[in-house]
């Protein structure tokens, strides 16, 4: 698959799951959902985030230098924070959880950032 085809689509998904993962920091009043229940969602998204990130953090390294090797290092940071995430205990790294996500978006925001400004190998020249 093409770089940026994958990316496009691999992107979205990733701020999906940050999404999802700052949502699962927001308690209702009345959680229906048992916290262990809670505690397996959330290593199941970031057992995803973890996969993707590696992926993209591949294709990203294709595209060097047209996007940034400080860019890159986030990226490869965050993986690294998702292993992190995985081997503790969920209750016990909500802020953890936080931080990692509202970074995860703000370096998707950046890939994008950068991605739009750049003309990568294999676009077309119109």
């Amino acid at each position: 698959m093409e770089v940026r085809a994958f990316l496009e689509k691999a992107l979205p998904e990733l701020g999906n799951i940050w999404y999802q993962l700052l949502a699962y920091t927001v308690r209702p009043e009345k959680d229906e959902v048992a916290p262990e229940v809670r505690v397996f969602e959330w290593l199941m998204h970031v057992v995803r985030a973890r996969r993707l990130l590696h992926r993209v953090h591949q294709r990203l390294l294709s595209l060097y230098p047209a996007i940034s090797e400080d860019l890159l290092e986030r990226v490869r940071m965050l993986e690294l924070e998702a292993e992190r995430l995985l081997e503790g205990s969920g209750s016990e790294h909500e802020e953890a959880l936080v931080r990692f996500a509202e970074e995860g978006l703000r370096c998707l925001r950046d890939i994008e950032d950068q991605l739009a400004g750049s003309k990568l190998p294999g676009d077309s020249g119109v």
